[in-house]
């Protein structure tokens, strides 16, 4: 395949478009998907020491398109592509996928009768941590030579005594 292809529907309809008889739009694009690149979400606080210590990281993989110079028809097309509750990328190698999140830019050329349009978009390829996990592991308890796994949500230890408390 020389093109990508966009298939896009709704359960619902969307305004004047009635999906009910199973409607289903397709678009053909003469364009390539950019290298991915990844977005990233950090928070957190700094401890006593000034270092930061973060509490919740997300990181998602991205891909970006970036069409040829398109009519203004097809600039509306893909506005509306991100509207519908499903959307299927078919990439030119031929295999298929579902993306998510989509955001549309564009820039008008030629007196506003052809525009490039930029999509960015994911296909749910996401890891997200939280500061704390619920299997703590503590090495070397001062003193012994021990090496302590609790499953639990609570893991105490002083020099002599480890206290494990599953509530």
């Amino acid at each position: 395949m020389d093109f990508l292809k966009l298939e896009y529907w709704s359960d619902c309809s969307l305004g004047a478009i009635y999906y009910g008889t199973g409607m289903h739009f397709i678009m053909y694009l003469d364009a390539d998907v950019e290298q991915m690149f990844f977005e990233e979400a950090e928070e957190g606080q700094e401890n006593g020491d000034g270092d930061f210590v973060p509490s919740f990281r997300r990181q998602i993989k991205r891909y970006k398109i970036i069409t040829q110079e398109l009519p203004e028809h097809m600039v509306d097309a893909i506005y509306r592509m991100k509207l519908n509750d499903y959307i299927q990328l078919t990439w030119k190698t031929g295999e298929i996928d579902d993306i998510y999140n989509i955001q549309v830019e564009h820039e008008w050329f030629a007196e506003k009768t052809y525009a490039i349009v930029t999509i960015t978009f994911d296909m749910d390829e996401k890891c997200v941590t939280g500061g704390c996990c619920t299997e703590l592991t503590a090495v070397e308890i001062t003193g012994t030579s021990t090496i302590v796994t609790a499953d639990s949500d609570i893991l105490t230890a002083d020099s002599t005594v480890v206290t494990a408390d599953a509530t």
